[in-house]
């Protein structure tokens, strides 16, 4: 049987909900994470969360871009805007 291959053809771009401590505007983090099924990019990120933080894939990535990023299959990275 051959191996299966170490780049997903696509990937996710996964959003993290903190809330703040007493009040103010949430947080958000975003990560891209080199799996293309949404539910199982959600929970590699939620694995490294904490449990009060809220986890949800905002939109696909291409394969292009996962490529470029160097990421191989469960991979992920912080997604920074530009100064």
């Amino acid at each position: 049987m051959a191996n299966a291959p170490t780049v997903p053809q696509s990937g996710c771009l996964v959003r993290v909900t903190t809330l703040q401590l007493g009040s103010g505007e949430p947080m958000f983090t975003e990560f891209v994470v080199a799996e293309s099924d949404p539910a199982k990019a959600e929970h590699i990120i939620k694995a490294v969360m904490a449990p009060n933080e809220a986890v949800n894939a905002v939109g696909p990535v291409s394969a292009d871009q996962i490529k470029a990023f160097g990421l191989k299959s469960g991979d992920y990275i912080h997604s920074r805007p530009g100064p």
